[in-house]
């Protein structure tokens, strides 16, 4: 079995656009999915292996616009997947 996981790393600047990312993470709890903590791509494989799951793939933002971004859709910079095999 696999498992893929969203994953959301915490803008560390202090620019407005970040300011909103971090309010936006925060606004998903209102609809069911809250976050509740960052993880960045780097560190996916071993929070996984950790806690005994196989990492597969991870991808950043840029490596999935490019898989699959359609048109002038782009994503925001702090999302990233991580697919792990189950044991």
């Amino acid at each position: 079995s696999e498992l893929v996981a969203d994953m959301w790393s915490q803008p560390s600047d202090t620019t407005f656009d970040a300011r909103m990312r971090r309010a936006g993470a925060r606004m998903l709890g209102t609809i069911g999915e809250p976050i509740r903590f960052a993880l960045s791509p780097p560190e996916a494989p071993s929070f996984f292996s950790e806690r005994g799951y196989t990492p597969v793939e991870v991808l950043d933002s840029a490596a999935l616009e490019e898989r699959y971004a359609t048109g002038k859709r782009r994503l925001f910079p702090d999302n990233s997947v991580v697919r792990v095999r189950v044991a």
